[in-house]
C-alpha cells in the first residue's frame, strides 16, 4: 500500500511549499510540490541501483524563476492558442502572447505558478485550486482538482476534473520532462519510442498547428513501430526546422481509455507505458532548455528529457475540426493519464 508523507521544503512569497512523498511497497516512490502541483522526482530502482526519471530543480525559489514548466500541472489551456485569441459564445477574449504572437500554457501566470491545496487521498494526493474568473482573461470560475496517485504496479496516475459557472475552455496537462535514463545523464535521444498515432498536426513556422492533419507514414514522425527518439530527429524536415526537433501533438488511435505510447531507455532497463482517455498527445524533446543546473548538479540543455503531454489538439478553438476543448457551465470536466513504469532487461527488440 502506498504511503504519504510530508515535508516542509521551502517558502514563496509567504506562502509554504511542501514537497509530498508516495511510496509504494517496492521502495519507488514520487514527490509532487504543492507549487504548480509539479511533480519533481520519481525514483525507480534498478538492478543497477535507483534512478531518477524525471528533470527538477533544486528549490522552490528556482521553479519560481524557471520558464520551463518543469513537472508542472498546466492551465487553463495548456499548449498554444492562436494570436493570444479566442471567441466564445459570440465574445472575444484577448490573452496574453507569451509565446511569440500566440498564448502559451496558460499565459504569464499559469497553472504552474499557483498553490495548490493539497489533501490526502487512498494512494496520493489530492491538488486543488480554483481559477477565478477572469484569471488570464479566461472566462468562469473554474474549480480543478488533479489526483496523483502511485500504487505498487509503479504506476503514476493523473486524473482531471473541473466545473465552471460559465462556459469557458479547458485542456489541461501535465510537463514532467522524462529521462529514464536518469535525470542529468545526458540526452534522451537513445530511448526507443512507440506512438500509437497515424497523424500528427501541422506546425507553422511558430509551432502552432495550422487544423491540417499530416501523416506520419514515410516521415521522420512515424513511431509506429520503436524507434530510438534521435533516429530522425535531425532530418531537415521543415516540421522538424520549425521546431528545433519534435514538439508536436500525435493524433492518437483509438478512443477511451487505453495504452497510447511506450518509451525504454536501453541504458537502465526501465521502461514507461503510457496510458490516456485523451485524443492527442504532445511529444517534446526539450529543443528550448537552456542550460538552467538541475538538482543533481547537471545543466538541462536541449535533449536533456522528452515531454508526453496528453490533451485535446492545440489551437482546437481556431480549427473546427479539431476536437472541442468548450466547458460548457455546470458540466463536468474529467480526463485521466497513467504512466506504468517497469524495469527489464530489455535491449530495444
Amino acid at each position: 500500500m502506498t504511503t504519504v508523507a510530508s515535508k516542509l521544503w521551502g517558502t514563496l512569497q509567504s506562502h509554504p511549499v511542501y514537497l509530498y512523498t508516495l511510496t509504494n511497497n517496492h521502495g519507488n516512490f514520487v514527490q509532487i510540490t504543492n507549487y504548480g502541483a509539479a511533480i519533481t522526482s520519481a525514483i525507480i530502482h534498478t538492478p543497477q541501483g535507483p534512478v531518477d526519471v524525471i528533470l527538477g530543480l533544486k528549490t522552490p525559489e528556482e521553479y519560481q524563476l524557471s520558464d520551463a514548466h518543469f513537472g508542472a500541472c498546466i492551465g487553463r489551456v495548456g499548449n498554444r492558442i492562436g494570436r493570444a485569441v479566442f471567441t466564445l459564445n459570440g465574445q472575444t477574449f484577448h490573452l496574453a502572447a507569451n509565446d511569440g504572437p500566440n498564448h502559451l500554457h496558460g499565459g504569464v501566470k499559469g497553472f504552474d505558478r499557483h498553490f495548490f491545496h493539497i489533501e490526502e487521498i487512498p494512494g496520493g494526493i489530492r491538488a486543488s485550486r480554483r481559477s477565478p474568473d477572469g484569471e488570464e482573461n479566461y472566462p468562469g470560475n473554474l474549480d480543478v482538482s488533479v489526483d496523483y496517485t502511485f500504487d505498487d504496479q509503479n504506476r503514476l496516475s493523473l486524473t482531471y476534473r473541473g466545473i465552471s459557472d460559465k462556459d469557458t475552455i479547458v485542456n489541461l496537462t501535465n510537463h514532467t520532462y522524462f529521462n529514464l535514463s536518469g535525470e542529468g545523464s545526458g540526452d534522451i535521444c537513445s530511448h526507443l519510442l512507440t506512438i500509437d498515432g497515424d497523424y500528427i498536426t501541422e506546425n507553422d513556422a511558430n509551432c502552432l498547428p495550422t487544423g491540417r492533419l499530416l501523416p506520419v507514414e514515410h516521415t521522420a514522425f512515424d513511431f509506429r513501430r520503436s524507434k530510438a527518439m534521435g533516429q530522425d530527429i535531425g532530418q531537415q524536415q521543415e516540421q522538424l526546422v520549425f521546431c528545433r526537433g519534435y514538439d508536436h501533438n500525435f493524433c492518437l488511435g483509438g478512443q477511451g481509455m487505453r495504452k497510447v505510447s511506450r518509451v525504454l531507455s536501453p541504458k537502465t532497463g526501465i521502461s514507461m507505458d503510457v496510458y490516456t482517455d485523451m485524443p492527442g498527445m504532445q511529444f517534446y524533446t526539450g529543443n528550448f532548455l537552456t542550460g538552467q543546473i538541475g538538482k543533481s548538479g547537471t545543466a538541462y540543455g536541449p535533449r536533456s528529457g522528452f515531454c508526453l503531454e496528453t490533451q485535446y489538439y492545440p489551437n482546437a478553438m481556431a480549427c473546427p475540426d479539431f476536437p472541442s476543448i468548450v466547458l460548457k457551465a455546470g458540466i463536468p470536466y474529467f480526463s485521466q493519464t497513467i504512466y506504468a513504469f517497469d524495469v527489464s532487461q530489455e535491449s530495444g527488440q
